[in-house]
């Protein structure tokens, strides 16, 4: 009986080995290739068609294609109407230990006791040429028990890339096990260690420790595991004696996946003491030091787990920030902190672009680095809208025309600006953005942080930021997660500028931020402004623009309802200012100051 292909068993074998799918079109995407792994660069690239059985890993070193049939073969997936792989029948042999493979073996630290029992040998044609014969103990016809090779690797003692294609090859159609599986005794230890290549678990059997194994395939092949799980369910304890790679060890991850009830433990890296693998360790420090990586194997910790009582406590007064310039609002937050993101809200024509524009300003008083994105501003309206808040209604002059009043600065004025905070005040060049095809803004955000010294980014706005495409809240979602990344990761303050919903509430809370609940949540600190009528003392109606603080996770303080921060905006220098019992909070520095007047004026 032929077997009809029947999507529920991609489904289901993908369930089995552990391993996530997700449907695209007529392919079932998996998020790792059941023979290579993959790496986290190359995620869901491994499908199979759920049409054709198809399967196909399109990474160079792996390449595994084939069918659906062959790839539940492989992994010992029963299906319906198919018989289970038939592996090759090994020689029922004890494979002798021939000299050219004591002698290289022995060069490399390890006792010739132990390649004689382990059964390593050359092939008698090409003495050049290693066997590693895989064994595992099993039960004949009569019920007697022996040791059959289930399993064969390859490997060159002199390799040369320039003359061969591989430096280690399996025999094809074998059952992958683990190597050493037979001089391994549960009874004698409980503890299980596994290492990446067949020298290594060598080197550990030569230092006296029990129990060592090797993967067959390297460390991103694990088709050994449907033939080896009640092999190790043995044990208590596997110590993963992997690679030491750039800061990591191979296969820990991998194991923890692949055996979750069983404790995982590594060696130290310290005790790895700068090698590579055991066999390196065994050559340069002897055995000694592979047998204390062992004993003082710690368990598993992910690199995203730390302790508690790790962390270090830190003054939220010691970390790096500045004041605003609203004498209110820096009570309630304390300033803004690096490694904030900031979301500033409120409806159109409530002055978002304005406030954000004047903490661009109080950032640069302050000697903070600082890159303006305006999605909607051209640059020379960026500008002058910044040029006019420092400089200050006194330095601004005016220009009568036939039915308005335009304002200017002096020339020598704003060459004074423009020196001023010439290399500390970037702005995203837009047009240069769109000539490019593909860009990714906040990559463009980090290496401008890097290169200028940049600490304060401004984000007007949200939605001209994004390339929203046809899931707005979910691109949405991943800038704001993006600029949280990067705001920690930089150690810089990031400030967006977010319109809300429309709604009819008296007062903006942080729910009511458009788009993805994302940004709201993510964002450690959220300020709305509103526009109330107000009234005179003679009863006529005017808007009052306040400011509250609807989110605040630096010292928790709110400013809401009847404690909101009323602000004046001054039409010809573009400032808003805090407004009290005692009027208007004045700025620290204006321009039009005799220069023995500004002794805090940072020209």
């Amino acid at each position: 009986m032929k077997y009809q292909l029947n999507q529920s068993d991609i489904y289901a074998f993908a369930s089995r080995i552990g391993i996530a799918v997700k449907p695209r079109g007529n392919e079932i995407k998996f998020q790792r290739c059941p023979y290579c792994n993959s790496s986290k660069q190359d995620q869901w690239t491994f499908s199979v068609n759920g049409v054709t059985g198809a399967f196909c890993c399109p990474r160079a070193s792996c390449g595994a294609q084939g069918h659906f049939v062959e790839l539940a073969r492989d992994f010992d997936f029963p299906l319906e109407s198919i018989a289970p792989r038939q592996y090759k029948e090994l020689p029922r042999v004890r494979l002798l230990t021939s000299t050219p493979a004591e002698e290289y073996l022995f060069r490399r630290g390890i006792r010739k006791e132990v390649t004689r029992a382990y059964g390593i040998t050359t092939n008698p044609k090409d003495q050049n040429q290693l066997i590693f014969p895989f064994y595992r103990s099993a039960k004949d016809a009569d019920g007697q028990v022996y040791e059959k090779m289930e399993f064969v690797k390859y490997r060159l003692i002199d390799y040369d890339k320039s003359r061969h294609k591989a430096k280690e090859w399996c025999e094809s159609g074998c059952k992958p096990i683990l190597f050493g599986m037979d001089h391994c005794d549960p009874a004698k230890s409980r503890t299980l260690v596994i290492t990446e290549g067949q020298i290594d678990s060598l080197s550990l059997a030569s230092a006296g420790i029990p129990n060592a194994v090797s993967v067959p395939n390297g460390a991103r092949g694990f088709t050994w595991v449907e033939h080896c799980k009640d092999f190790v369910a043995q044990f208590d304890t596997i110590v993963v004696f992997g690679d030491c790679e750039r800061g990591s060890i191979t296969l820990v991850s991998e194991m923890r996946e692949m055996f979750p009830n069983v404790k995982i433990r590594t060696p130290r890296l310290k005790d790895y003491l700068g090698e590579k693998d055991a066999n390196d360790i065994l050559q340069s420090f002897g055995e000694k030091a592979l047998r204390t990586a062992v004993e003082k194997a710690e368990c598993y910790q992910p690199a995203t787990i730390r302790e508690m009582a790790d962390v270090e406590p830190v003054n939220l007064d010691d970390v790096p920030h500045f004041q605003t310039l609203f004498p209110k609002l820096d009570h309630a937050l304390g300033g803004f902190y690096e490694g904030q993101l900031i979301t500033l809200t409120g409806k159109r024509g409530t002055g978002k672009s304005t406030i954000a524009s004047m903490f661009a300003v109080a950032a640069l008083w302050q000697k903070w680095n600082v890159l303006f994105y305006s999605g909607e501003m051209a640059d020379y309206e960026v500008k002058r809208w910044i040029d006019f808040q420092i400089a200050g209604e006194k330095a601004i002059q005016e220009r009568v025309y036939t039915a308005s009043t335009g304002y200017y600065l002096a020339p020598e004025q704003e060459q004074q600006l423009a020196d001023w905070y010439r290399h500390r005040l970037f702005l995203v060049d837009n047009v240069a953005m769109e000539e490019q095809e593909h860009t990714d803004l906040t990559a463009e955000l980090e290496t401008a942080v890097r290169t200028y010294g940049v600490r304060f980014v401004i984000m007007d706005n949200l939605m001209t930021a994004i390339d929203a495409g046809e899931n707005v809240y979910l691109e949405q979602s991943r800038f704001a997660r993006k600029l949280k990344a990067l705001a920690r990761k930089l150690h810089i303050v990031i400030l967006l500028v977010a319109h809300p919903k429309k709604s009819r509430a008296s007062e903006l809370d942080s729910d009511e931020i458009s788009g993805s609940g994302d940004v709201a949540n993510l964002s450690d600190t959220v300020i709305a402004l509103d526009r109330v009528k107000q009234k005179n003392d003679d009863d006529t109606e005017y808007l009052q623009t306040l400011l509250a603080v609807q989110k605040n996770r630096a010292t928790g303080v709110l400013v809401q309802g009847n404690d909101r921060i009323p602000l004046r905006h001054s039409r010809k220098s573009k400032r808003v200012y805090q407004m009290g019992d005692h009027g208007i909070t004045p700025f620290p520095f204006d321009l039009s100051k005799t220069k023995a007047e500004q002794t805090v004026l940072p020209f």
